[in-house]
């Protein structure tokens, strides 16, 4: 009987909650994924955002990476993201629009989940996958 328990514990932590479709999804809604680990009301306050997610989570970073972001604006044309594919397509043709492309994609109505989705497309772009790997 405590194996029974321990899987219904496990499972009820998953908090999957049925959508509009009645399926049930993975999204913002669970305790696991925080869609709002970066602030988009600035570019600065995004940058510090984004230092301090970087900083919690150890990641040593590519050189120059906060460095490279686009501080201009976005130069995708708007008629070229027409859907959340083109979203990410661009974002991993110029991560450094990371901030304006997630800016457009609010503004355009995408969900705070396809924002995290996002963003886990930019961090791995920044991240250097060489702190991951073994010394033999």
């Amino acid at each position: 009987m405590p194996i029974a328990a321990l899987l219904v514990a496990i499972l009820a932590g998953c908090e999957l909650v049925p959508n509009v479709e009645n399926k049930k999804t993975v999204g913002c809604h669970t305790k696991h994924i925080n869609c709002q680990r970066l602030d988009y009301k600035s570019l600065p306050k995004f940058v510090t955002s984004l230092e301090g997610l970087t900083s919690n989570w150890t990641f040593k970073l590519r050189p120059n990476a906060l460095n490279q972001l686009n501080v201009v604006g976005l130069k995708t044309n708007k008629i070229q993201l027409l859907t959340f594919d083109d979203y990410l397509y661009a974002l991993q043709q110029s991560p450094n629009d990371i901030y304006w492309l997630i800016k457009q994609a609010d503004e355009e109505g995408y969900s705070p989940y396809q924002r995290f989705l996002l963003e886990q497309v930019y961090l791995r772009s920044i991240i250097d996958g060489r702190q991951f790997l073994r010394s033999k």
